[in-house]
């Protein structure tokens, strides 16, 4: 089996004056602050031009650096207050990236061959890594590059013409996009009709990427868009994606408040059946 190609770099640079963004994080929290930013890039630039970032993320890395949870949470939040990272993207996706990163990060692999990129991340145009054949002169030599080089480089070229399937999705995650766009014109019959497959791409990560069961975002669509207060918050599959372990937690106290008070109305038992498992366990 092949090895995988190396994404990451070994090294990013660090200008001596930074940029007013990062100087307020410094002066907010300190030079803790600052070293949690840099602990940030250093995470980011080793995989490449973005990283991943969740609570179990978040929880990993401070660990990591021996860092208290609650200063890297307030660092990163104010991080993307101050467009340190993409607010968009981290929203949408749960990734931090910006478009200074993916700049630096283009320049430092301008010379490898095969760069993986994914359209969604991106933030600039044009293509990352090689993207020309130099055709030297008839007899003259090129620098040590041989025919088999050339080929090589112009599969690349090849490859970067094919386009991605930004719209990978079964027919569940088309229904509870359906689902959810029902449930919020119930609550506003004027809201507007969004893409629907890029929801149902949304929903898709939810269950590949999150491990979210479909009756779990099922239910959680219903809750939300009858609860007073989230129905005004959750209008995207992006947004409950976000917020998704805070529902749950919600949800889990709600449901024992009314165990308490013996007041459990009939849910609806094999729909519904994977949440009464969180509240057992929780």
């Amino acid at each position: 089996m092949a090895r995988p190609n190396k994404q990451g770099v070994d090294y990013f640079p660090l200008d001596v004056h930074m940029d007013d963004k990062i100087k307020f994080v410094e002066i907010k929290y300190k030079l803790e602050g600052f070293a949690v930013v840099i602990k940030l890039m250093q995470r980011i630039y080793a995989n490449g031009y973005w990283c991943r970032w969740s609570e179990d993320e978040m929880l990993l890395f401070s660990d990591e650096i021996k860092a208290d949870f609650s200063l890297v949470e307030k660092v990163v939040s104010e991080c993307l207050k101050r467009d340190v990272f993409d607010v968009e993207l981290y929203e949408k996706y749960g990734i931090l990236t910006s478009r200074g990163i993916q700049k630096r990060y283009k320049e430092i692999v301008r010379r490898r061959k095969d760069v993986e990129v994914i359209e969604e991340y991106l933030l600039i145009d044009g293509s990352f890594g090689v993207n020309d054949v130099i055709n030297p002169s008839a007899g003259q030599q090129n620098d040590g590059k041989s025919t088999q080089s050339k080929v090589k480089e112009s599969k690349v070229k090849e490859s970067k013409g094919k386009k991605i399937n930004r719209h990978k999705y079964e027919t569940c995650d088309m229904e509870m996009a359906q689902q959810l766009f029902a449930k919020i014109l119930e609550n506003n019959e004027h809201a507007k009709k969004p893409d629907l497959e890029k929801w149902a791409n949304e929903f898709r990560l939810m269950r590949e990427t999150d491990h979210r069961t479909e009756d779990q975002i099922k239910y959680l669509i219903d809750w939300t868009q009858s609860d007073s207060f989230w129905k005004t918050n959750i209008l995207s599959p992006a947004k409950l994606r976000k917020q998704f372990d805070q529902l749950v937690v919600r949800v889990k106290e709600q449901i024992k408040k009314q165990n308490k008070q013996s007041k459990v109305e009939d849910m609806k038992p094999r729909a519904y059946q994977s949440l009464q498992d969180w509240v057992n366990e929780a």
